[in-house]
């Protein structure tokens, strides 16, 4: 669970709003992220393709990804 999805399913359990109602422990359509270039940019791509290739190699990706959509864990919400 990431984001909205977790902050509202934590919101309910706080609220005992649905007792009888549990989450799976593993997520069954895990969230992507992706870029699109128009068709035709070869050039764009290549450079994006490369760009994150370099952020992944130096662990900055990882950084970014762990700082900005890493899955919340319980005790950083505050209800």
């Amino acid at each position: 669970m990431r984001g909205r999805t977790q902050y509202t399913w934590l919101y309910l359990k706080s609220q005992q709003a649905f007792p009888n109602i549990s989450m799976l422990p593993t997520e069954i359509y895990p969230s992507r992220r992706g870029l699109a270039v128009q068709k035709g940019e070869a050039q764009l791509l290549a450079q994006l393709n490369e760009g994150i290739f370099r952020l992944k190699e130096n662990g900055t990706l990882d950084h970014l990804y762990a700082k900005h959509f890493a899955v919340l864990e319980a005790s950083e919400v505050p209800f």
